[in-house]
């Protein structure tokens, strides 16, 4: 039920960096010849449920105009808690210190951060003292996150989840629970069947467990709402593998006084042993602004993650929209926060439309972003670890965006380089439609759309095909990775479809915004690929983005 207090300090990804490198790409690179709106909601002002001030800022995601600097964080601001679970007729007393003018603290529902939606309720918090929140006032029994936040703006000093409760004293938790897992030439299909206990609407989380007790360093593997009290089965994301250190599932309810249940998973669902033989990071979706601080420290997140990675890393990709508007200003930002990150990998940026339709046309804009970032153009490839990295772009400055023929013809020639027994990796801003996550069609075409270069998706399609070990990673719908098909696994017959998630902010299968900064680990060994979801804000892997692309030879 959350009764654990998590207490998330952020202060020292907000600092400017250690010193160090500038990074840029020094590899071969192999050469070419030679607006619309985001998917983010506005950046609304927080409640005026509290009497104390005028509400904050309204920060719009068209705006645009960075400062000159990033302030220096102040001296360890933090805030300390009554207690980590509150009853619902309780008052929820917050003590901070260490802050000054216009600091201010909200609680926010659970998953969501200052600047995506308005908080629940918010007061100012000056100086050092308490402040008192009624439970009641909240959206009733749940988890929330407590912000503390700079000066009327959105960064976050300190951080902290709390749990409401409304005294049910009730067990909702499941009766049962069996994992069924099949595996066919390395591709895995999981299903979970869950009895209930009850009739209730319940909502579950899977996490991934070792001896009856959940692993703390992943998130969950899949969260569902269910009704009825007749057994139902899930089915989990194509490829997932199970950690090395699990032996099963626990599936948990927060309602109540809900006991867990927990189930064995079979081995098979383990990956063999393998030589590893390199890895790498992608980011995609920074969109750097400084009027927008929650998007810069989570930069700064991934790029200590990446540097604190347990497996040494060759280099970190993006997929585009490394700026908001593709501002001078925003690339000097995304650039320094780069160069101050220390001793990371060499950095290979690809645009996104971000960064193109917002500016002073196509061609300054792609002007400007081989100056700030080293790149020589736009769409170029790389020989890195005896494998081609081939990044693309849209050649139009638009949301969806187009590709022309003499890309789609280098492309072609940069292809027929590669073996078709060795992995390609590929980098385009925009997703192929269909393909994944925030680009089914067929699921729900009102909301899933985010897909791109319409003009040369078949010829795309048709040429990766002849590549089954080929991998296209992309970003644009900002999708969170528990969202519905992260991977299409060509499983052989066809190339491999990725989504990168986004550094700045993410979006649901509902379409809605959520709190998290996430991204994706690369780990190639001689018999597959490994995709390794990571959520940065909190440090965790993506339980439902472990996944396995078996290499085809």
């Amino acid at each position: 039920m959350g009764k654990t207090l998590l207490i998330i300090c952020l202060i020292l990804s907000l600092m400017t960096g250690i010193g160090g490198c500038t990074v840029k790409p020094n590899e071969t690179i192999s050469s070419m010849d030679g607006s619309a709106e985001s998917i983010s909601a506005s950046l609304p002002p927080v409640t005026e449920e509290n009497s104390l001030a005028e509400s904050l800022p309204n920060v719009s995601q068209e705006e645009s105009t960075p400062t000159e600097e990033v302030e220096q964080p102040k001296t360890n601001p933090c805030m300390e808690f009554s207690a980590s679970e509150y009853a619902l007729d309780s008052t929820i007393v917050i003590s901070y210190r260490n802050t000054d003018t216009k600091d201010w603290i909200g609680i926010y529902p659970y998953g969501v951060e200052p600047g995506t939606t308005p908080s629940i309720t918010w007061q100012y918090a000056v100086g050092e003292g308490s402040l008192f929140f009624k439970a009641s006032a909240l959206q009733g029994a749940g988890d929330y996150w407590v912000f503390l936040c700079d000066n009327d703006g959105y960064a976050v000093l300190d951080m902290a989840s709390i749990t409401v409760s409304d005294g049910d004293t009730k067990d909702y938790g499941a009766k049962s629970m069996t994992v069924s897992v099949t595996k066919e030439n390395g591709f895995s299909h999981t299903e979970v069947t869950v009895t209930p206990s009850c009739s209730e609407e319940v909502t579950y989380s899977l996490y991934w467990s070792k001896d009856g007790t959940r692993l703390e360093n992943y998130m969950p593997i899949h969260t569902f709402t269910h009704a009825g009290s007749e057994s139902f089965t899930v089915t989990l994301n194509d490829c997932l593998y199970m950690p090395t250190e699990a032996d099963g599932m626990e599936i948990a309810v927060k309602k109540g006084n809900s006991t867990s249940c927990f189930a064995s998973v079979s081995d098979t669902l383990k990956v063999q042993k393998s030589k590893l033989l390199y890895s790498f990071a992608v980011l995609t979706d920074l969109h750097i602004n400084a009027s927008k601080p929650a998007h810069l420290s989570h930069l700064k997140l991934a790029l200590e993650d990446i540097k604190n990675n347990e497996t040494p890393i060759s280099a970190i990709f993006t997929t585009g929209d490394n700026t908001d508007s593709g501002a001078v200003a925003e690339y000097e930002l995304l650039m320094q926060i780069v160069e101050n990150a220390g001793e990371i990998p060499p950095v290979y940026f690809a645009m996104g439309n971000h960064d193109m339709a917002y500016g002073d046309g196509y061609e300054a804009q792609v002007e400007r972003f081989k100056e700030y970032t080293g790149i020589e153009n736009p769409y170029y490839s790389i020989e890195m670890e005896g494998a081609r990295f081939i990044v693309l772009t849209s050649q139009q400055a638009t949301t969806s965006g187009a590709m022309n023929g003499d890309q789609v013809r280098w492309l072609k020639a940069e292809l027929a380089k590669c073996d078709p027994d060795t992995p390609v990796f590929l980098f385009l801003h925009q997703p192929l439609k269909d393909t994944v996550s925030g680009t089914l069609s067929y699921v729900n075409p009102d909301i899933q759309y985010w897909f791109g270069v319409q003009n040369a998706d078949k010829e795309l399609r048709k040429m990766l095909k002849e590549y089954p070990n080929a991998v296209l990673f992309t970003g644009h719908t900002h999708w969170m990775l528990e969202s519905l098909r992260p991977l299409l696994c060509g499983n052989g017959k066809d190339a491999s479809f990725v989504n990168c998630a986004s550094v700045g902010y993410l979006w649901t299968d509902e379409n809605k915004a959520a709190g998290g900064s996430q991204g994706m680990y690369v780990e190639v060994y001689e018999d597959y690929i490994l995709l390794r979801g990571r959520e940065f804000l909190f440090g965790k892997w993506c339980a439902s983005a472990q996944l396995m692309i078996p290499i085809v030879k």
